[in-house]
């Protein structure tokens, strides 16, 4: 069960960026390589009929794969995007919490949270 607290370690989700940003990146060249080595090929099915059969089952589909491995490389890129912006956000929210105890709270006593300055508290 929860104990009503709620944490963020925004260095850490800091960290996970570049290795997503990386994975991105593969995908993306994934799906690259294997357009080109599909195009390379051309069309190797033919003009005769079963060749326009395998044409009717085949271009929809492979449209759809390489469509769907880029946009998951899209999807990653964003969702980067999006856990940076939420790492920033609360790590605002926590320099704005600790100003307001700051402001509110006597400045004799001073404890130090985490790897960030000094936060004032009351005993």
């Amino acid at each position: 069960m929860s104990d009503g607290t709620f944490s963020v370690d925004t260095a850490r989700l800091d960290q996970a960026a570049p290795q997503m940003q990386e994975l991105a990146g593969r995908i993306r060249s994934i799906a690259t390589k294997l357009d080109g080595r599909l195009e390379a090929l051309g069309a190797c099915w033919g003009d005769d009929e079963s060749g326009q059969q395998f044409l009717e089952q085949y271009a929809e589909p492979k449209r759809q794969l390489s469509e769907g491995i880029t946009g998951a490389g899209t999807v990653l890129d964003s969702a980067v995007d999006g856990i940076r912006t939420m790492a920033k956000g609360f790590a605002r929210t926590e320099e704005r919490n600790v100003e307001d105890l700051r402001a509110i709270t006597p400045s004799s006593d001073s404890v130090t949270v985490g790897d960030s300055s000094p936060h004032r508290t009351r005993r």
